[in-house]
This record gives C-alpha cells, sequence and structure tokens, in this order.
C-alpha cells in the first residue's frame, strides 16, 4: 500500500509540473474521502460528495484498488475544490470526449476473473512449455530485474517468481492501461468511434524518465517517450484487439482474449516450467478463423475453403451443445474435443479442438 501511494504522489508532482490538467466530469454523485485514508472506505465515513455533472482535475496517473463497502472498487486521486481526495474513478468520464465505450469493452472486477486480454506472442510461447521462451518477449524487463536484483540484498525473488500473467489490457471510462510484465497507466480525454474499434486521445502521466530510471518497470509496449498526448486505434477482430499509434501504419501490440485455463497454463510455464496444453478447449481466433500463434499440430497446407468449412462445422457442433445444456439444465458428458472427434471433420492436436485459416506474418 506504501508502494502505491509513493507512485500516486510523485505522479501528483509530475502532473503539476508537466502543466497539462485532465479534466473529468462526474456521471452520477461520487463520494469523497481522503486520499490517503488507509481504513475501509464506507460511504459513511466519507467526507464529501462530487454531485452528478460536476468537474473534477485528476490528480494522478490512473487509479488504485480498494474497498468501498466491502465491494472492490477502482479508486483515484482528484482535485476538487482545490484539495485532494480519493474517489471511485467508475463515476467519472473524459469531459470533453466525443463518445464513450460501450460496456462491452470495460474490464470489470468480474469479468477480469472470467476472461483475460494477454499479449498474443505469450501464445506461443505454450507450445514450447518452457520458462526461457519468456526472454524472447519480456528479455528486457528480465534482464533489468535481475540486474538490479544482483544490487539489492532485499530483492530475495527470481525474475519468475517475482512476474506474473495476468491482464495485460485494462480499460475504464477514463484509464488505458496496458502492457506486459509491467503496465503502463495512460489517462483518456477523448474517445471516438471507428470500425471495430475506438481512437483514443490518452495523455501519458508516467514521467519517461523516471520508467526508465526504474528499469525493471520496462513496458514492451513501445509507447512515445516524445509526447505526452497521443492517440491509439484498438480494433477489434473477434477474439483478438489490435492497438495501433496514430494510425494503422504503425502496430504496437496484439492482444488476444483467452480463459483461465490458459492464463494458468502460462503461469505454470513460469513458475514450475511446464503445462499442460491439453487441458486447453478455446483457442483466440480472427473473424476469418485464422490465429496468429495456432497451437501445435495444425495442418498449415490445407486450403482455406477446407478450413473455412471446418470452422463452420465446430462452430455449429459449439451451437449444437449450447442448445443441448440448455435443453438438459446441465452440460453435455462429453467434452468438447471428443464431441468434434465423434463428428469428425475438424483438426484435433494435443486434446485442443484448432481451425486455422493461415498464420499471419
Amino acid at each position: 500500500m506504501k508502494k502505491i501511494f509513493f507512485i500516486l504522489i510523485f505522479n501528483l508532482f509530475v502532473c503539476i509540473l508537466m502543466g497539462q490538467e485532465i479534466l473529468l466530469k462526474a456521471i452520477e454523485d461520487a463520494y469523497l474521502w481522503s486520499f490517503s485514508q488507509s481504513s475501509p472506505r464506507t460511504f459513511e465515513n466519507s467526507v464529501g460528495i462530487v454531485k452528478k455533472d460536476e468537474i473534477v482535475s485528476a490528480g494522478g496517473s490512473g487509479y488504485y484498488e480498494t474497498t468501498v463497502n466491502g465491494i472492490m472498487s477502482r479508486n483515484t486521486i482528484i482535485f476538487y475544490n482545490g484539495t485532494k481526495y480519493g474517489i471511485q474513478i467508475d463515476k467519472f468520464i473524459p469531459i470533453n470526449s466525443i463518445d464513450m465505450f460501450n460496456n462491452l469493452w470495460l474490464t470489470t472486477f468480474t469479468n477480469r476473473d472470467e476472461t483475460f486480454w494477454i499479449n498474443a506472442d505469450y501464445l506461443g510461447i505454450l507450445p514450447l512449455g518452457k520458462r526461457d521462451a519468456f526472454k524472447n518477449i519480456e528479455g528486457v524487463w528480465i534482464d533489468s530485474y535481475n540486474k538490479r536484483k544482483d544490487m539489492d540484498m532485499y530483492m530475495l525473488e527470481t525474475w519468475y517468481e517475482f512476474a506474473n500473467v495476468q491482464t495485460q489490457l485494462d480499460i475504464t471510462k477514463v484509464t488505458l492501461y496496458a502492457g506486459g510484465f509491467s503496465m503502463r497507466w495512460l489517462w483518456i480525454i477523448n474517445i471516438i468511434p471507428i470500425k471495430n474499434g475506438y481512437r483514443v486521445t490518452v495523455v501519458d502521466d508516467f514521467f519517461e524518465s523516471f520508467a526508465i530510471s526504474i528499469d525493471h518497470l520496462w513496458n514492451k509496449i513501445q509507447f512515445p517517450n516524445d509526447r505526452r498526448s497521443y492517440n491509439l486505434l484498438l480494433i477489434k477482430d473477434k477474439d483478438y484487439l489490435d492497438m495501433y499509434l496514430d494510425s494503422q501504419d504503425k502496430r504496437l501490440a496484439t492482444f488476444v482474449k483467452v480463459d483461465k485455463i490458459i492464463v494458468d497454463e502460462l503461469n505454470n510455464i513460469l513458475k514450475n516450467n511446464n503445462a499442460d496444453i491439453s487441458k486447453i478447449t478455446f483457442w483466440p481466433r480472427r473473424a476469418d478463423g485464422s490465429m496468429d500463434y495456432p497451437p501445435p499440430g495444425v495442418d498449415l497446407s490445407r486450403t482455406n475453403d477446407e478450413i473455412i468449412s471446418d470452422n463452420k462445422i465446430a462452430d455449429n457442433i459449439v451451437s449444437q451443445q449450447n442448445v443441448m445444456t440448455q435443453d438438459n439444465g446441465e452440460k453435455s458428458s462429453l467434452p468438447l474435443p471428443l464431441l468434434l472427434a465423434i463428428i469428425g471433420g475438424v483438426v484435433i492436436a494435443v486434446g485442443v479442438v484448432v481451425v486455422v485459416l493461415r498464420k499471419k506474418k
């Protein structure tokens, strides 16, 4: 908790130093607490209320998590009438934004424990099943952490004990939080709908020189370090989400929506240097059926028409299984890979149902 408040207070200083005020508008009444309050927050121990449609000024980068009335909540620091307070961040929107995110785009405490947006590159680690494969993706972070550990006798954990695979793209109404082992907070000041996504104008209050000086916080996404404000294009393609800087000519990252099984197996590789990918019954696909990182055993020589046909068969079987589940009031006793094997006409690899159109270059 002390570390969180240190970062928030530091970023408060940075906001003042950089001179760009982030203004937020309340979409409903929001309770205020002393920004340094460490005891559980309740409506009863609040110190005031920001009324709906009132304007406040952001007082630091991003948010921190705490409970409000016993329920986990994202809070942030704001300035209100010249005083710093803690407040629930989901009560606000950017003051001058053209639009807001569709609710399905938002990360909540419910859906983030069920589905996770992770870097697509991580899928390539699963077939390998070896911890060292993370070095191809997070090599700079790992090297930086090891160097710092060599200099700090109190850092006892190895890099793979310290690191963790979890949600790597977190979107609220006013913030975007993205990265890999290290994450970056960005304030959102404008949201414009585009085809299959949004153009989001962000302000980066995490002072670049500070991030570089603490080099084990290195972020695998190369956000600009020559300007505080820039545009990000967020475009969904079924289970994929591509992030671009300014235009689709410069891709910053690709995320995939995965379930907890994939995240658990990635962490199993990280912590235990092994994985059981036969447990995985879902593999992310783009809208055309393709996969940037197909699972092992996929026959890439098959024609597009053959695999598109398999996609349709697989989707139909899943639909039929869902109907059976609803009719019977319980799940089918046969696992999906076995159902597909019985019907035939689909590719099965290491117990995982896989269909692929082509591998992205």
